[in-house]
């Protein structure tokens, strides 16, 4: 059994730094446990920040015209004072002809907005224009993101409609954000909305002078362009009953080239029911989409370096609840959240069995994590074991809201005073973007008498990044 050092709270800052106070084997399980623990609150609410009007054409300035400087601005929306976020650049629809910038659906999502005007034809002499600056800004985004705090390896690209036709010419056509030096596969992941794969209806007008009934493929067409190492893709359109030009069936032939040239990650979904104006049902499950592609909830993403949970007689909510294996069959939930005690009477979580034979536990809620990240915990623990003190914790991984594997089981040795610790984690695995722990405060079979409550209180977690030397 690890041994811990017993200090007395007084004799401790409650904020300040403490030592390493466990052997490794037992850290990596308190590591996992701060976490789960510090998922109820974060330092202060996610807040965000938006910007407007920003140029972001790459051209000489004495070289662009009125309407580009004009119409050539994107608007910002982003997380303030975290890092890591990813980012989504948004085309808005209207035929190349019409519309405006503006943000669809993923406001207060974890992640940055980018959304883009362009010009627009017949106002601008082509529409490669249109194609042209919408590459700038993508350009724009990936050289500028990281100084608003976000991870400009998690960029992604979608629009409705023109905008998922722009979409899908950059991720797949490499030639356009080659101009400005950026390679197209750097981008996460393309999710366009009800976008023409075929060459656009207004780029047919310019060109041939024909009706956008007739279709055609050449260089202005995304399927034109397909190839089997282009960025993760998400074909998102309506009902085929109910869109407008055949824009499913094309979209489904899209997917099937896409197939045959060896593209190992692009899916097609059609919302029954819904016409071209899918806008509304798609971002729920476009944002299903990006976490599989993130391997991550986007939140996890912007966890801050440094915040904390402590536990006050003014604030009980907990992402834990009780539960319990009977062997008897009957329902019992005979687990204790106490709002009292802690050091100094400042409230902690305290896990006790009151049954005589239920294997009861406490569960916590799945925290959200981010693969490769590693993790610094400190805080104060206290198991008022008595008898053999066989109290223990359960670590399980998860995927979304799925329970996949354990990892952990270990026991809580007693400790009758409250203790500091201070320990690292090494990076959560890949394939697993969250954390399920389970205290179980008596084995089952014990006497009543054998343990009483294990404690926890004011748990900090850091990223590892942040603590190195702590935590070596």
């Amino acid at each position: 059994m690890s041994s811990i050092q017993s200090q007395s709270p007084v004799s401790a800052s409650r904020k300040g730094r403490m030592g390493v106070m466990f052997s490794r084997p037992f850290s990596a399980v308190f590591a996992l446990l701060v976490t789960l623990g510090a998922i109820g609150s974060q330092a202060g609410p996610i807040t965000y920040k938006k910007e407007t009007n920003i140029s972001y054409s790459l051209d000489p300035v004495e070289e662009q015209t009125d309407y580009q400087k004009a119409r050539c601005k994107l608007d910002l929306y982003y997380p303030e004072g975290r890092t890591g976020f990813a980012t989504i650049v948004w085309f808005h629809g209207g035929g190349l002809t019409g519309g405006g910038k503006h943000f669809p659906g993923f406001r207060d999502k974890h992640m940055a907005m980018v959304g883009v005007n362009y010009r627009l034809y017949p106002k601008t002499p082509s529409c490669s224009n249109a194609i042209s600056d919408a590459a700038a800004a993508v350009a724009w985004t990936f050289r500028n993101i990281e100084t608003y705090g976000g991870d400009p390896t998690k960029i992604f690209v979608s629009g409705h409609s023109a905008g998922g036709y722009l979409t899908m010419m950059l991720g797949y056509d490499k030639t356009w954000l080659a101009k400005y030096n950026v390679d197209a596969d750097a981008i996460k992941g393309l999710f366009p909305y009800s976008g023409h794969t075929i060459t656009h209806m207004t780029v047919r007008k310019e060109k041939y002078q024909l009706s956008t009934k007739i279709p055609v493929i050449d260089a202005f067409a995304p399927i034109y362009h397909a190839r089997p190492d282009a960025p993760p893709t998400l074909l998102l359109t309506g009902d085929r009953r109910l869109e407008i030009l055949g824009r499913t069936e094309e979209n489904e032939l899209f997917l099937r080239v896409l197939k045959n040239v060896g593209h190992p990650d692009a899916t097609l979904l059609e919302f029954e029911g819904y016409g071209h104006g899918m806008a509304h049902p798609a971002p729920p499950v476009a944002l299903k989409w990006i976490e599989r592609v993130l391997g991550c909830s986007p939140k996890a993403l912007i966890v801050p370096l440094t915040y904390a949970w402590s536990f006050t007689k003014e604030d009980r909510k907990y992402p834990w609840k009780p539960s319990s294996t009977d062997p008897d069959g009957e329902p019992r939930a005979p687990i204790e959240f106490l709002s009292t005690g802690g050091r100094d009477d400042s409230g902690c979580l305290a896990v006790r069995d009151s049954s005589d034979k239920a294997n009861a536990y406490g569960r916590s809620a799945v925290l959200p994590v981010c693969p490769g990240r590693g993790y610094v915990f400190t805080g104060w623990v206290k198991n008022e074991g008595k008898g053999e003190s066989v109290a223990g914790v359960c670590i399980n991984l998860a995927s979304g809201s799925r329970i996949t594997k354990q990892v952990k089981n270990a026991k809580l040795p007693a400790t009758q005073v409250w203790t500091p610790f201070e320990i690292s984690f090494s990076p959560i695995p890949e394939g697993t973007n969250g954390l399920v722990l389970y205290i179980v405060p008596r084995a089952p079979g014990q006497p009543k008498e054998t343990t009483g409550a294990v404690l926890f209180d004011d748990l900090h977690i850091e990223e590892q990044a942040a603590a190195s030397a702590a935590a070596e």
